[in-house]
This record gives structure tokens, sequence and C-alpha cells, in this order.
């Protein structure tokens, strides 16, 4: 397997981690908005629109997240530059290959 190749599945499985720990705490905030009455819904839109963005903001917040954020920053930026690398390698490689006399 590429080096690029290699890289790329990293970012994958970094943000499949990312993924289940936005779910879990968006399930949960969710869990909380939906045992309320219609009425108190109603009457409550505000604090239930600002408890939802408390519950993004601390996700956010989330040392595990924020972690997972930032591998998944440094594994995009590490399969961009072993992709870049591959294929300028490929180019010189195709270029050098044209210019050799039959």
């Amino acid at each position: 397997m590429t080096e690029a190749r290699q890289s790329w599945d990293e970012v994958g499985e970094i943000l499949e981690g990312l993924g289940l720990k936005l779910k879990m705490h968006a399930e949960a905030a969710r869990a909380e908005l939906d045992g309320e009455k219609l009425d108190d819904a109603l009457r409550e839109a505000g604090d239930s629109a600002r408890r939802a963005f408390e519950a993004l903001e601390n996700a956010v917040r989330d040392p595990a997240v924020k972690e997972d954020l930032r591998r998944a920053a440094t594994a995009f930026s590490d399969a961009l530059s072993n992709t870049f690398a591959e294929v300028t390698a490929q180019v010189r490689s195709r270029r050098s290959a044209s210019r050799q006399p039959e």
C-alpha cells in the first residue's frame, strides 16, 4: 500500500471516531430535549435552542473531540503531502522516461 493511501486511510479512521463522539453528544442533547411536552417546548423554544448550542459547545470542548480534530487535521495534511509527493515523483519519472533516447 502506498504511503498516500495509508495517510488517507488514517484520515478516514480519525474522522470516523470523531463522528461517533459527536453523535454521542448529539444523542445526549436530543434525549434531554425530546422529553419535553409540546406546549413547554413552544414556550421554551429559546431555552431549547440555547441548550442545543451548549451541547454542541460542550462537544467541541471535550478533550477527546479536540484531540480527534487535531489528529484529523494532521492526518489530512500528511495525506495531502504524501499524495503530492507521489504525483510529483510520477511526473518526474514520466518526464525522465520521455527524454530518454530510444
